[in-house]
């Protein structure tokens, strides 16, 4: 097979470029002498010192800090140990295993006992638990009725009392006129044989129209969608199995609200603590307390 001029031109490999600078052979860069026997000038010899550090840099203090002799040997103040106390907490009473045991067959006979039988009365059964609580004065609070307004009316009863003055009252020209009954036209019904007479009244014209295809497809009424559901009755029917349902105490426990306690905010933001009017503000304190200062 003979090969071509072109092929053979294809074939041979490709040279390099004529400013190709084949990789060095060591990270050492040679410096040529003119580099080497250069002069800097002052504004390179400036730029080369380091920077010096700021004169209030604080260095980073390590992770264990070493407390001071003072700071060891100091007696706090009434205030800091007001403010060191823990928080007072409601303390959760756990009930050993026998105890649990016995209010859950206590609240199982109270639900076998009540779901027995389709309920016949809106009283339910309250645990014995329930029964010795005792309530916080907020929820005593709570449970106080509410007082009705000072302008609050009762409704009136149905058969309202008129008075004797009304009743032997004569009313004036005025009322009369208003009390009369507004006047409202009447439907007249037309015999047979006058709607017949209406009827055939129509012009020709009208009787011979014929209507359109699409006139006739228009005409008729939409159907239904697929998925259409029609309205539910407002009292919808509960049945057997929901009536006679027990509710697990995970339920219970998710049905009872969640308690929330009331926050009085009593702090005046103007009053200053008599322990720390005679507190000393350290230097740092007092520099970083001054405002920035900026240059208009």
């Amino acid at each position: 097979m003979a090969v071509s001029q072109r092929l053979m031109v294809l074939s041979q490999s490709k040279q390099l470029h004529s400013r190709y600078v084949p990789p060095r052979a060591t990270p050492q860069w040679p410096v040529s002498t003119a580099a080497l026997n250069a002069i800097c000038s002052p504004r390179v010899v400036d730029l080369a010192v380091s920077k010096k550090q700021h004169p209030q840099f604080l260095e980073p203090k390590p992770v264990k800090t070493e407390v001071s002799l003072s700071a060891r040997n100091a007696k706090p103040s009434p205030r800091i140990r007001v403010l060191a106390a823990p928080l007072p907490r409601k303390v959760t009473i756990k009930l050993e295993e026998f105890q649990k045991r016995k209010l859950y067959e206590v609240r199982q006979s109270a639900v076998s006992s009540s779901t027995s039988s389709a309920r016949t009365t809106s009283a339910w059964q309250v645990a014995p638990t329930a029964l010795s609580a005792n309530c916080s004065p907020r929820v005593v609070d709570l449970a106080v009725s509410k007082k009705l307004h000072p302008n609050f009316e009762a409704a009136r009863p149905v058969p309202a009392e008129v008075p004797l003055s009304a009743r032997t009252a004569k009313p004036s020209s005025r009322i009369i006129s208003l009390s009369v009954p507004a006047l409202r036209r009447k439907n007249i019904s037309l015999p047979q044989v006058q709607k017949k007479k209406l009827y055939a009244t129509k012009q020709a014209s009208v009787i011979s129209s014929e209507s359109f295809p699409r006139m006739e497809k228009l005409a008729v009424s939409k159907g239904l969608h697929p998925s259409f559901v029609p309205n539910l009755p407002s009292q919808r029917r509960i049945t057997k199995a929901a009536l006679t349902a027990v509710p697990s105490p995970r339920i219970e426990k998710l049905s009872s609200p969640n308690p929330r306690r009331l926050i009085k905010n009593t702090d005046t933001p103007l009053k200053v603590d008599f322990s720390v009017q005679p507190a000393v503000a350290s230097d740092r304190i007092v520099e970083l307390a001054r405002p920035k200062k900026y240059g208009l």
